[in-house]
């Protein structure tokens, strides 16, 4: 059985970055992925652009949300892949086989969450956060870089009382809750830090 990806897209008010996003999900090769994009009522002209890539987008939805975290708890609801990685606006894979690489290293039998490299876009180097054993001290992953088993994320979701650091608290709960943390060594996404993480 194929492995089915869930790529989630979040975005307000940035057409170029929406568009450099999609692009490279919809470069990729591996056959079996869906695209999900939420857009918080964009007042730019971003709305407009993804209504004309609506034929090559799964699930679109373009409504007012209260956060970011609550746009990507709606978006959540709507993926039905085995595994799900959220790539917002901005944030692109690094290539076109990025998915076809993944599902050969995941392992659907035992994966819960599985995590990989991103590269800053400011100087294209691996952006590098703390060791497994101190997170409790802050990051360890990119969510960027990161699938997760969509079952586990649709339990826990994001905690909306968050305004930033939702994805932090997310990892935390989930280690805390005893699911499986795997790295791979893989590039996924390219990412602007610059932009928050």
């Amino acid at each position: 059985m194929s492995l089915k990806f869930s790529i989630i897209t979040i975005v307000r008010n940035d057409p170029a970055g929406v568009l450099r996003t999609l692009k490279s999900v919809f470069q990729q090769r591996y056959p079996h992925y869906e695209s999900i994009v939420q857009d918080g009522a964009s007042t730019d002209g971003t709305s407009e652009v993804l209504k004309s890539l609506e034929p090559f987008i799964d699930s679109l939805v373009i409504a007012p949300d209260t956060g970011i975290y609550n746009a990507m708890n709606t978006a959540l609801d709507r993926a039905t892949g085995d595994y799900l990685l959220f790539l917002n606006a901005d944030d692109f894979f690094v290539d076109g086989d990025v998915l076809t690489r993944a599902a050969e290293l995941i392992d659907l039998a035992s994966d819960d969450i599985v995590t990989g490299h991103a590269l800053r876009d400011e100087d294209g180097k691996v952006h590098t956060y703390r060791s497994d054993d101190m997170h409790w001290a802050g990051s360890t992953v990119d969510h960027q870089a990161t699938f997760i088993r969509r079952e586990l994320m649709q339990a826990l979701r994001y905690d909306e009382a968050h305004k930033v650091c939702g994805d932090l608290h997310f990892f935390s709960r989930a280690r805390k809750a005893g699911h499986r943390f795997r790295r791979i060594d893989l590039t996924i996404a390219r990412k602007p830090i610059a932009e928050g993480d």
